[in-house]
């Protein structure tokens, strides 16, 4: 006969082992889960590790031209910059057309756009582009030159501005909200300050 010792501790292995396999049961019951649970995202998962190899392939980082005609020179630009770039040189093209003598000026010698940074212009939102109009004057007392700049003001709107500088100091700045109105401002300005005309003559004693 066996005594009290003997019994619980025959009771206590019994209760051990069933324990033992229950736990045993409830961790097969979650490897099954996780398989089931992984067979069902394998899919998802191939689909992010394609996508990060495409991301992080070797592809070529030239940087994007603008769609210009070869007589617009564009300097120093990032690919973020092209739509003002495109933009501002169809102005310039018009400009060109309608005030060919324009083209022989010293401001159109080196870049016609710009797309460096320009302290004048740190107010902008977002890189931007400019073009320097820059003829001098029929006496060289004062040098006039017009500034044609596009880019973002701020994280919702676009704007054009059209600088005038007098021996590089602003002298006035003219906000425009299309391509039509920064035309007849720099129109304006230029008939204003006689620059079409000094223009001409420099075209003619450039020939």
């Amino acid at each position: 006969m066996m005594s009290d010792r003997q019994i619980r501790r025959l009771h206590h292995k019994v209760f051990r082992n069933g324990f033992e396999n229950e736990k045993v049961r409830l961790i097969a019951g979650h490897v099954g889960y996780l398989k089931r649970a992984r067979h069902q995202s394998k899919r998802k998962q191939v689909a992010d590790v394609v996508s990060l190899s495409i991301a992080t392939s070797n592809i070529s980082h030239e940087t994007v031209k603008p769609r210009l005609p070869e007589s617009i020179v564009v300097t120093d630009y990032k690919d973020e910059q092209v739509p003002y770039i495109e933009s501002l040189g169809w102005v310039l093209v018009y400009l060109f057309k309608r005030y060919p003598e324009l083209k022989l000026t010293p401001g159109f010698s080196d870049g016609h756009i710009k797309g460096d940074e320009s302290v004048l212009r740190k107010g902008f939102y977002e890189t931007h582009a400019y073009s320097k109009i820059d003829v001098g004057s029929a006496n060289q007392s004062q040098n006039i030159t017009v500034d044609i700049v596009h880019g973002r003001f701020d994280a919702d709107s676009t704007r054009w501005s059209v600088e005038i500088f007098a021996d590089g100091g602003l002298v006035r700045k003219y906000i425009c909200e299309t391509q039509d109105q920064v035309v007849a401002k720099i129109d304006q300005q230029l008939h204003k300050y006689r620059l079409i005309q000094l223009a001409w003559y420099q075209a003619q004693s450039a020939r």
